[in-house]
């Protein structure tokens, strides 16, 4: 959760996507209060009312993607207008899919 904030600042992130079951991730990432929105996305409903709560989180219920999150992230990103070619989002996810492992990954995507 630390080192998402800091590359936040030092490659000028626009958002903090959180894919998430728990919302653990997003609520981590939320008390060191980055200087961006944090976007968490997740299939349990009752995360995202929870996470509703929690400081600079906008939480989306979102249906569960089969294969990665990447795709999915970059066309809902899109779509909603949230972000223009070249952003940069930074990722913070398992790279365990589908396995409650925790987040040890972080990846930073450009829009394109």
């Amino acid at each position: 959760a630390f080192n998402s904030t800091e590359m936040v600042s030092r490659l000028k992130i626009r958002y903090i996507v959180a894919p998430t079951d728990s919302g653990d991730t997003a609520r981590r990432i939320s008390r060191f209060k980055p200087d961006c929105l944090i976007v968490s996305l997740s299939p349990n409903l009752a995360t995202t009312r929870e996470l509703a709560f929690s400081s600079g989180v906008v939480p989306i219920h979102i249906k569960k993607p089969a294969k990665g999150w990447d795709t999915k992230i970059m066309q809902l990103m899109k779509e909603s207008g949230l972000t223009i070619k070249n952003d940069r989002i930074l990722v913070a996810e398992s790279s365990n899919l589908g396995k409650a492992t925790g987040t040890n990954s972080l990846k930073v995507i450009t829009i394109d």
